[in-house]
C-alpha cells in the first residue's frame, strides 16, 4: 500500500475527513492555500481537533463557494 502526499489527497478529494492527532506537524494543516488547491464545491469534515484546520481558513473559502461545506 502506498500513500499519496497530502497536497494531492486533497486535490483529488470530493469530501476530506480529518481524523488526526494535533501535533506541531498536524496543527493548521488545512490552511488557505491547501483549501485553494481543492476541488471547488469540495467538502471539509474533522472529527478531530479544530486546530487541524487554520483559524478562519474555511469561512473565506465557504462565503466564496470554493467548499461546498465544512
Amino acid at each position: 500500500m502506498s500513500c499519496l502526499p497530502l497536497d494531492e489527497v486533497v486535490q483529488r478529494a470530493d469530501i476530506l475527513l480529518l481524523h488526526a492527532l494535533l501535533t506541531k506537524e498536524t496543527q493548521h494543516i488545512i490552511d488557505p492555500a491547501r483549501i485553494a488547491k481543492m476541488k471547488r464545491g469540495a467538502i471539509i469534515v474533522n472529527t478531530a481537533r479544530g486546530a487541524l484546520i487554520g483559524t478562519g481558513a474555511p469561512i473565506a473559502a465557504l462565503k466564496s463557494g470554493q467548499l461546498g461545506g465544512a
